[in-house]
């Protein structure tokens, strides 16, 4: 893996790869760190990234959080600002011959970040983008009901840094549907910021989940760089 500590001449001949962490920093209840989202998402980005021998690149902070921006500490960017971010980040990669960035997104609010992948792809042919969500398809947690700093966030502290993890973590759901975060921000549903079952959390789950999301990230991400490589060279014609 390299990283931040390389010089340009450990970059020639290019990687296969760069990977970019993409977290936020954004209020995370009463119990976890403003930070939660990007520090996790270096650090799971990271692991990822040395499974896979890949250019690391330092972990981006700031993406879209619209929906916690009433909470002091949320720092938000507008969707069009992410996209121009990471367009410039992926010309970029492509400039370095890098022909793959993988971003490992590591907040749920980033729901703009499908149709930037996308755009991103259609303009360019230089380099591929590709954007995973590791937390998806964790085991345990009922949908809309471990939203936000509950049992998968808090476990994952617990685990990883638990002297950051205030004392007696308790639940929180909110009676409505998590769609409705589409017209009102976490605030109105939720006073403290939660959206699920903290006190449920352990460090034994933290660990496994965290182990769990390394490895099936790993294994998506090969499986997908071969096929879109395959695809793209019928794109070609190559």
């Amino acid at each position: 893996m390299l990283d931040w500590t390389a010089t340009w001449q450990e970059l020639e001949p290019p990687p296969r790869l760069a990977m970019l962490p993409l977290g936020s920093v954004e209020q995370h209840g009463p119990y976890l760190p403003i930070g939660a989202d990007w520090v996790m998402g270096a650090e799971v980005g990271e692991a990822i990234a040395r499974e896979l021998g890949a250019w690391l690149l330092p972990a981006q902070p700031y993406s879209c959080a619209q929906e916690h921006q009433d909470f002091p500490g949320t720092v938000n960017l507008r969707p069009a600002t992410l996209a121009v971010l990471l367009a410039d980040i992926a010309a970029s990669v492509a400039r370095a011959k890098v022909r793959h960035l993988v971003i490992v997104n590591f907040h749920g609010g980033n729901w703009a970040l499908k149709s930037i992948v996308r755009d991103i792809n259609r303009q360019r042919d230089d380099v591929i983008v590709y954007a995973f969500s590791p937390y998806e398809g964790a085991p345990g947690g009922a949908p809309g009901v471990d939203l936000h700093s509950g049992d998968f966030e808090t476990s994952l502290w617990l685990h990883a840094h638990p002297e950051l993890v205030r004392p007696n973590p308790r639940d929180f759901v909110p009676s409505i549907s998590p769609a409705l975060l589409d017209q009102v921000g976490v605030r109105a549903v939720s006073p403290d910021g939660q959206w699920g079952p903290a006190s449920q959390a352990t460090a034994e789950r933290g660990k496994f989940l965290f182990d769990w999301m390394v490895s099936e990230a790993v294994r998506r991400i090969r499986e997908t760089l071969d096929q879109v490589e395959a695809l793209r060279g019928k794109e070609t014609g190559a």
